[in-house]
């Protein structure tokens, strides 16, 4: 099915690169860093005219908890 080789070497090189990255270096492939719902809050509560500060506080300190839980998991 595919027959040019610079494309079958550059296949093997992603797919081995993805598999690294969800297994082997699993804890440095995240989208997101462990405090980033935390950043994220305090950010949008430094401006309370903003319309998000008030969403971000219905973001509960036991919801972040489960959040860094799962992170750490």
């Amino acid at each position: 099915m595919y027959k040019e080789e610079n494309k079958n070497i550059a296949r093997k090189s992603v797919l081995k690169a993805a598999i690294e990255a969800l297994t082997l270096c699993r804890k440095d492939s995240t989208l997101a860093p462990k405090d980033y719902i935390r950043k994220v809050k305090a950010f949008y509560r430094k401006d309370e005219s903003d319309p998000r500060a008030f969403i971000v506080d219905e973001l509960s300190e036991e919801t972040i908890i489960r959040w860094e839980e799962f992170y750490d998991s």
